[in-house]
């Protein structure tokens, strides 16, 4: 699993793999896993920013203890309907992120389920995130008003996005 963030156009965090917490029921990356890297990343990603921050309403990250961490660092988070990932621009970058990874390594949809593959996937997907161009960035960044005129005219239904 991996996560990122970006602030606009200019602003944005590596490609960080996450790993989950070996005390979680399923040993995935849970609410603590996400609310010590939020503890970590936010603070300074979004310094000199408007502190509003947008997810994409997972379980994982509306947790009491991650709307503790958020309220604690003063960050705002948008509110919108669940069930609206089509809102949150990151999930944009998630399918060029797939596309260039498939670009760079066509191979890795044959390669079996192993810790050599997961090495490889690693490698490439850091590769693919950092070859992003800063325009997709803007871009996303400046569709975000769109985005939420978009759900409230759907009623918060699916929208083009």
């Amino acid at each position: 699993m991996f996560w990122a963030a970006f602030a606009g156009a200019t602003r944005r965090t590596g490609l960080i793999t996450l790993f989950g917490d070996p005390n979680s029921e399923r040993g995935g990356a849970n609410s603590i896993v996400i609310r010590d890297l939020y503890l970590r990343i936010l603070p300074i990603l979004m310094a000199n920013e408007d502190r509003n921050f947008r997810h994409d309403n997972a379980p994982t990250h509306t947790a009491y203890v991650l709307r503790d961490a958020l309220r604690d660092m003063e960050i705002e988070v948008m509110e919108w309907p669940p069930h609206s990932p089509d809102l949150t621009p990151i999930k944009n970058l998630w399918a060029l992120m797939k596309a260039e990874i498939y670009k760079l390594r066509p191979d890795l949809i044959h390669m079996k389920n192993n810790e050599q593959t997961k090495a490889i996937l690693v490698e490439t997907a850091q590769l693919a995130w950092d070859q992003l161009n800063l325009d997709q960035f803007k871009h996303l960044s400046e569709t975000m008003p769109h985005r939420v005129q978009a759900i409230i005219d759907s009623q918060g239904w699916y929208t083009q996005y």
